[in-house]
């Protein structure tokens, strides 16, 4: 009898005890549930000449999402993706669906530079965090200084050739120029910053083409370049770029005048697509799959393990950066005490706080450049002067020239010097006669 007594306070006891530990369970799970969703919106141009490097930013957030447990700042999160289809009035529309019906929180946009233009009054009425992608690279953006944006993640397009330009000039000892110009924001300011760099160190550009976007002969424009400059730059974008490295090729330039471009020329996504007549191509990047950087080393191997081999490019990179960013801002906002569960509709009515809470939080281990990020909201990083070779296994690759460190969008000129200036556009600078 005694011993059927202590097996039954025995289990009166376990019971007890399960019956605690699984209430505590419940109210751990309840709590983990009660955790809101972060809703991020997100507008990419999936249709058109640039799909595939807009399905490769689809997938460098979702890796790093994967990487984090499906969790930003220790949210669960929900992305929601419109495409544009290349389209600014569709990234309009889309962005106030996703606003407007989706009820995001925040914004992860947009693709191209015309794109993130486009949404800049949208933004602006809804009081609402955009947080760019490649998109909001525009020279405009020094002026609008929207405190709703955040380019943390990219840079302004006369940012990345200002470099090159004073490169060509006084290193390279290139005199002429002719510049080959996609004919949209992107192309006028990274062709524009050159252009400025590289006469303000006493180089001259005397000839600009423009190409407009999607263009599928270059023969006509191609054979318009003058044959007795002593480079040729270009910037390009998407599909574009290997036909017109083509048709360069074909019309006997390839092998008389050096060509230098903007990252699109040296990215992956082109020059998986060149052939070996390609090699010697140089051009400025912020991304470099051959850089000696742990961080990139890491980010190269997740990257191949999800596409199949592919490498890389900066269209990914910045929007695993942008994922980044929101990470890390969520978490800044949660150890200044806004609690974890209030943080969605607290970063959807505090917009501007979430943005100049961006500059405060450690983004030195991105994969490409330690960043840091000025008071316009953009970031300062390194550059790389990159050239094309040929590899053992007979592909093209990337060899590291030159780092430009710590390059602020001003480069080596003031901030008062490049206010006085218009945006660089289809008509500025001037073609010298």
């Amino acid at each position: 009898m005694k011993k059927n007594r202590l097996l039954a306070v025995a289990l009166v006891t376990a019971a007890a005890v399960l019956a605690v530990a699984s209430g505590g369970a419940a109210q751990t799970h309840k709590k983990a549930a009660a955790l809101p969703t972060l809703r991020i919106g997100t507008v990419l141009p999936f249709t058109g000449v640039v799909a595939e490097s807009a399905r490769e930013m689809q997938k460098t957030f979702g890796m790093y999402l994967s990487q984090h447990g499906g969790k930003l700042g220790g949210l669960p999160v929900k992305v929601i993706y419109e495409d544009s289809e290349t389209k600014p009035e569709l990234d309009v529309t889309k962005t106030k669906k996703l606003i407007e019906q989706d009820k995001v929180h925040l914004l992860a946009s947009a693709m191209l530079a015309f794109e993130g233009l486009a949404v800049v009054d949208t933004i602006a009425k809804a009081k609402i965090a955009l947080v760019g992608l490649t998109g909001v690279t525009a020279d405009e953006y020094r002026k609008i200084r929207s405190p709703y944006l955040s380019a943390a993640a990219k840079h302004t397009p006369s940012q990345e050739t200002f470099p090159l330009g004073t490169y060509a000039a006084k290193n390279l000892h290139y005199k002429t120029a002719a510049l080959v110009c996609q004919d949209y924001t992107w192309g006028w300011e990274t062709c524009g910053g050159f252009h400025y760099a590289f006469e303000q160190a006493g180089g001259k550009v005397v000839q600009k083409i423009f190409v407009p976007i999607g263009t599928t002969d270059y023969a006509p424009f191609v054979t318009q370049i003058k044959r007795d400059v002593d480079v040729v730059y270009t910037t390009l974008i998407g599909a574009d770029v290997p036909r017109f490295v083509k048709a360069y090729n074909d019309f006997g330039y390839m092998a008389k005048t050096p060509l230098l471009g903007s990252e699109d020329i040296v990215a992956a996504d082109a020059y998986r697509y060149y052939g070996p007549e390609a090699a010697g191509i140089m051009g400025i990047t912020p991304f470099s799959t051959a850089l000696n950087r742990p961080e990139m080393k890491k980010y190269v191997a997740a990257y191949r393990k999800i596409s199949g081999g592919k490498d890389p490019t900066f269209w990914g990179e910045a929007t695993y950066v942008a994922a980044m960013i929101i990470d890390r801002t969520i978490q800044k906002l949660e150890s200044q005490g806004i609690p974890k569960a209030q943080i969605p509709e607290y970063v959807r009515t505090h917009a501007t706080k979430f943005i100049n809470t961006i500059r405060t939080i450690n983004l030195s281990d991105t994969p490409s450049s330690p960043v840091t990020v000025d008071n316009y909201n953009f970031a300062i990083r390194n550059f790389y002067l990159v050239k094309l070779v040929k590899e053992p296994d007979g592909k093209l690759g990337q060899q590291l020239v030159k780092t430009f460190p710590h390059v602020s969008q001003f480069w080596i000129f003031t901030p008062a010097q490049l206010a006085k200036l218009p945006v660089f556009s289809r008509t500025f600078p001037k073609v010298s006669s």
